[in-house]
């Protein structure tokens, strides 16, 4: 391991709240104001004994102290703690060649790095990546033989269908199907299959061989259609919701089991339950 020259966390504010993000748990924390000038009083290098002066003329003694206990039992629990540390090359490399010589079962193909949508989060937006990108059938049958090579022993295989849109290009999923059944077959294991997708171009022969096949399934829709439409748009600016909704009532006339993913963003803080406590209830998860 080796040590960065980061704050072991970053205290920020948004709409009024206050928040902390500690570095090596990614943990985000709603705070009141003790706990955040203490945070803020640490982070500039004061000692406890400063820290508890400045906030027992603020807050009064009893909360100083309080919010200084509580500090140091995060401290014991790994929170707000230096130094922040990641890999080193070396051992990024020896972590990849190890994961090179495992066996698996399971392979994700990103058919589609294009896609229908222009989701106003996504992070390809910035370049042209969602203009482009299908993948070639002869690329695909490699990496369908590469997961037989590496299942060694094990009864089954996984292959799950990712973009992009995974949709745009049928013709290889298609195939990938045919000849992962066929390959299956010959040497005696079951082939199973997964999917993400955004349900606006699944059709009845799509939908046809997610019965089939008993699909393991998420769709990808983002809450109401005023809250979808806005962020999830098609490549020609018009809501993509009632195309998606119209796919996925047909679908579940002939399977009703399915799951859906959504993004939660600003536009549906109400879908998102709210913790009104501060950090000395141990601060449930914030979302700014």
């Amino acid at each position: 391991m080796k040590k960065l020259d980061l704050a072991p966390y970053h205290l920020f504010q948004h709409q009024g709240n206050s928040y902390v993000f500690d570095v090596e748990t990614s943990a985000v924390m709603k705070l009141d104001s003790p706990a955040y000038d203490a945070l803020a009083l640490r982070r500039e290098g004061a000692a406890d004994d400063a820290i508890a002066s400045r906030l027992a003329a603020t807050y009064g003694e009893e909360t100083a102290q309080t919010v200084l206990q509580e500090l140091a039992w995060l401290n014991k629990k790994g929170i707000f703690r230096g130094p922040v540390q990641t890999y080193t090359d070396q051992e990024n490399e020896a972590y990849i060649q190890q994961l090179v010589r495992m066996r698996t079962n399971k392979i994700e193909l990103y058919l589609a790095e294009a896609c229908n949508l222009r989701c106003r989060y996504c992070y390809v937006n910035d370049n042209d990546a969602l203009n482009n990108g299908l993948m070639p059938w002869e690329i695909a049958r490699q990496a369908v033989d590469l997961v037989f090579q590496r299942a060694g022993g094990a009864d089954s295989i996984s292959i799950t269908f990712f973009g992009g849109e995974p949709l745009l290009n049928k013709p290889v999923l298609r195939r990938v199907i045919e000849y992962s059944q066929a390959l299956g077959q010959e040497r005696g294991k079951e082939v199973h299959y997964s999917m993400t997708t955004n349900a606006a171009l699944m059709d009845d022969e799509v939908i046809g061989t997610i019965k089939r096949y008993n699909f393991g399934l998420m769709i990808s829709m983002d809450g109401p259609q005023e809250v979808h439409d806005r962020m999830r748009p098609m490549a020609n600016g018009k809501g993509s919701f009632d195309q998606a909704a119209r796919n996925v009532k047909r679908l579940m006339k002939r399977r009703r089991s399915l799951t859906v993913r959504c993004t939660l963003s600003n536009q549906c803080l109400d879908r998102i339950k709210r913790s009104s406590s501060s950090w000395r209830t141990l601060a449930s998860p914030a979302w700014p």
